[in-house]
């Protein structure tokens, strides 16, 4: 099903041409958009407290050549999906040129680690501090599934 609307979103990006559009924009969208309802979801720890911020902030965990490296997608339940794309784009390739400045790495709401690309499985996630959540994706498997009752319906909703 995530393929499917993949596909979709590609064709449906506007003016007739379809985008480039990377699982991991597409997991960061998704992500900061069931991170809007119930608020409490995207809860941090400051100090003794906890603090709900009003932005959904999704970082992507990167492997960079200084090692592995969280930059963060600002507002990410907000924007359109090119401009996630952009700015996820543009972060990875800071991230593996090692240019990130701080403020790239800082504010997290929410960390997806993506190692699908490693034909991974399962692995242990470990949560980055002040979240209090992080999202493990393996690698996709071609596999039959229903949607809407149909085997391959799918629509874009975001």
């Amino acid at each position: 099903m995530l393929v499917t609307l993949r596909d979709g979103a590609r064709k449906s990006a506007g003016n007739g041409t379809e985008i480039e559009l990377p699982y991991a924009a597409l997991f960061v969208r998704v992500a900061a958009k069931a991170l809007e309802e119930p608020p409490s979801i995207r809860a941090r720890l400051a100090g003794n407290e906890i603090r709900i911020p009003g932005r959904v902030n999704v970082g992507l965990a990167v492997d960079a050549r200084q090692g592995l490296v969280v930059p963060v997608v600002r507002s990410s339940n907000m924007g359109r999906l090119k401009e996630i794309i952009d700015e996820l784009m543009d972060l990875i390739q800071l991230a593996q040129i090692g240019k990130l400045l701080p403020d790239d790495l800082f504010a997290g709401t929410f960390t997806i680690t993506n190692l699908g690309i490693s034909e991974i499985d399962a692995f242990t996630l470990i949560i980055d501090p002040p979240q209090i959540a992080i999202l493990g994706i393996g690698h996709i498997l071609p596999q039959p599934v229903a949607g809407n009752g149909k085997s391959g319906s799918a629509t874009w909703p975001f």
